[in-house]
């Protein structure tokens, strides 16, 4: 392990603003990474704006996300083994 960059970089953190250390930050994920996302995206001609984007913490929050917006109850849904 890269003990001492660790140390370094723990070390920059705690001198960091406030906010850093105690707010969660934008609902939707940081808006830089949504926006180098949608550079990469747009090498590949998909077009999107920051708003259209939503960073999730794990792909079974994703999929939980996308099976509220989309299913109603009483909605039959299949899934694989393992899911």
């Amino acid at each position: 392990m890269p003990t001492e960059a660790l140390r370094r970089a723990v070390r920059a953190l705690a001198r960091a603003e406030d906010a850093l250390l105690t707010d969660y930050g934008g609902v939707r994920g940081s808006p830089a990474l949504r926006r180098l996302l949608l550079a990469r995206f747009a090498e590949d001609s998909v077009e999107a704006s920051p708003d259209q984007l939503l960073l999730t913490a794990s792909g079974t929050q994703a999929i939980d996300l996308v099976c509220r917006f989309l299913l109603r109850p009483g909605d039959t849904v299949l899934v694989d083994d393992p899911c």
